[in-house]
């Protein structure tokens, strides 16, 4: 530390009258350590692209922790890290009920008028078709080097796929990379020629998200296995030439909003009403059973006879499951049974969390193997559960409310993705010994209210 002191002499004997110091802190030195942070690159899904709101744009995209860790690492040293941004002003989402339409733009905070014409807050969306994202330049070739290969929705599979840029173009991964990839590459492939000393990786978390947002119904559950051997393998070409990096964990699914904002138990009944649902099941000998107060849903289970049942207090509903259906149409309560699509059942979240284990056994035994750090994603999300003060800001995984969550439920806020990036940053530095600089959270919003 440095004083500087206004030293006042009176007359030629110099009597020192007083002083006045002001104590200025040296700038912190910051080291790389045993990294080097030369050429960043960063692979992922949405959380690592920046999709936020439950669409690609330009703010999400420069808030998003592939983009903010990248420029904490960017100290003393002249690193490029460029994002395929899209156009000022236009947002690309695709729209997770396709039948409704192909795509849509990133949800805001507005009024929204339900089944019953009641007017409440809460997140609103445009939908949008390929001639609206074609018009706003969402899908046009973006030109220049690019180092933020996440690519939204992207598994293992998509990032090591050699022809995805041309797979099913309008829609899913494909739509993302073709606008700026090279047609003969992976993005895998397309990190790995830009020669990376530094990578930034979250393996698996889309992979999970995939299939749980569907409520496990579209696709199998992906294997532990498999994806250990795929990630060594991209961890080998990775690193081939002694590029170092950090690995993140992923989260138990019930610290998402997406699978815990509607509750299973939310079907509310009169006394009245519990006993003539139960005359009704009963006439066809249904083992259905409602009581006064808060019940379970009607859910499709092709494992029972007949194929439908109530949902237990412990078993989600997806954000996707539709509100004015159930309000309005008794869909999950009488005749219609709430589609496979928008739950996760107790045998299915049990194989899911133990797969989630065993990847994550992974992440840590390959990043061992390869030098890279890793980021306790998993515990940041399980201490957000509980909820977290940090920089004065409560986080927690409540849905609008919580701070750390975006409009869809899945993604971090630009705030989240601060406390997220922290948690790369504070892997970093002590993997490699390094004094990598945290994001000041109040540099970043929140969810934006009206």
């Amino acid at each position: 530390m440095k004083r500087f002191c206004l030293v006042i002499l009176l007359g030629a004997v110099g009597i020192l009258a007083g002083t006045g110091c002001t104590p200025e802190l040296d700038p912190p030195v910051l080291e790389p350590g045993r990294a080097d942070f030369t050429r960043v690159v960063a692979l992922g899904g949405s959380v690592m692209s920046g999709y936020q709101d439950g669409a690609l744009y330009e703010e999400g995209q420069r808030n998003s922790l592939g983009n903010l860790l990248a420029s904490r690492l960017n100290f003393g040293q002249d690193i490029a890290f460029n994002a395929p941004l899209i156009p000022t002003g236009a947002s690309l989402g695709v729209n997770p009920k396709p039948w409704e339409s192909p795509y849509q733009s990133r949800s805001a905070m507005g009024e929204r008028v339900d089944c019953e014409d009641v007017v409440s807050l809460g997140p609103v969306k445009t939908e949008l078709s390929l001639n609206d994202i074609t018009a706003s330049g969402a899908i046009a070739q973006v030109s220049g080097t690019q180092h933020n290969f996440a690519i939204p929705s992207a598994t293992l599979a998509d990032l090591t796929n050699p022809t995805l840029s041309s797979a099913s173009p309008n829609y899913g991964p494909a739509l993302f990379y073709q606008r700026f990839a090279d047609p003969s590459s992976s993005p895998l492939g397309a990190a790995i020629a830009q020669g990376p000393t530094f990578v930034i990786f979250n393996p698996g978390l889309q992979d999970i998200v995939n299939w749980a947002a569907t409520g496990g119904a579209l696709s199998p559950l992906p294997d532990a296995a498999a994806f250990r051997a795929q990630l060594d393998s991209m961890l080998g070409a990775l690193t081939a030439n002694g590029a170092k990096g950090v690995l993140g964990t992923i989260p138990d699914i019930g610290d998402l909003p997406f699978f815990t904002t509607v509750s299973s138990q939310s079907l509310e009944l009169d006394q009245v009403l519990a006993d003539s649902l139960n005359a009704i099941y009963a006439l066809g000998s249904i083992d259905i059973g409602f009581q006064a107060g808060a019940n379970g849903f009607i859910i499709e289970d092709n494992a029972v006879s007949p194929p439908f049942r109530q949902l237990s207090p412990d078993e989600y509903l997806t954000l996707t499951v539709p509100l004015d259906s159930m309000r309005c149409f008794l869909l999950g309560v009488l005749i219609q049974v709430i589609p496979d699509r928008y739950s996760l059942i107790d045998s299915e979240l049990a194989a899911l969390r133990t797969t989630v284990q065993q990847m994550n056994a992974a992440i840590i035994d390959l990043a061992a193997n390869y030098d890279f750090a890793v980021a306790d994603v998993a515990g940041l999300y399980a201490d957000l559960s509980q909820g977290i003060v940090q920089d004065g800001v409560d986080f927690s995984t409540e849905f609008v409310s919580g701070n750390y969550f975006s409009l869809d439920g899945l993604g971090p806020t630009p705030k989240g993705a601060g406390m997220l990036t922290n948690v790369y940053v504070a892997a970093i530095n002590a993997h490699f010994g390094a004094t990598v600089p945290t994001v000041r959270l109040d540099d970043l919003r929140a969810v934006l209210l009206p």
